[in-house]
């Protein structure tokens, strides 16, 4: 909607009304992934790794576990199961129409990436000597994550399209 105000200004406007679709428990700390077509969505229920854990530090000798569970969105099946991930793993930061990220810490300090489809069946992405963490994937299937030695380190940021993978190194000392 497009309103001119009394100083013959134009004021955009917009008015939505908002119908709950359904409702989830989560963990409080991690935000839900929902699928670029609106129709699915990812929460993770439970969790109990550490704040270290969940950015990109070793896992801890006592491990963790968690839950991730995938819902329809879709208006015809609001709120129906999709699937369900437990384990070591933590939710990434991106998802696609066909699944969404997750990682797992290792006790080596090393961190692997993998796809886990709405239908419920993992695929891996990332399982290398790196700690691999912050995944992200664009509409079209490119993939962006940050890695470092699993000591520690700085961070470089990869790239990955169509099987070309680029590493960009970071300024030194920054992350």
């Amino acid at each position: 909607t497009v309103v001119i105000d009394e100083s013959s200004m134009i004021v955009k406007r917009t008015r939505m009304t908002l119908t709950p679709v359904t409702q989830m428990p989560w963990d409080g700390q991690t935000l839900p992934l929902v699928s670029p077509d609106g129709r699915k969505m990812v929460v993770q229920t439970s969790g109990t790794a550490t704040w270290a854990e969940r950015v990109g530090d070793p896992l801890g000798p006592e491990g963790f576990t968690s839950r991730m569970e995938a819902v329809s969105l879709a208006g015809d099946t609001p709120g129906l199961p999709l699937s369900r991930l437990d384990g070591p793993w933590v939710l990434g930061r991106g998802a696609s129409d066909e699944g969404y990220l997750v990682e797992r810490p290792r006790n080596d300090g090393g961190r692997d990436i993998a796809m886990q489809r709405w239908s419920g069946s993992l695929v891996p992405i990332v399982q290398d000597e790196w700690c691999n963490a912050f995944a992200t994937v664009a509409r079209d299937g490119t993939l962006a994550w940050s890695r470092r030695d699993p000591e520690g380190g700085d961070w470089q940021l990869v790239c990955r399209r169509d099987g070309v993978t680029r590493v960009l190194d970071g300024a030194p000392g920054s992350s």
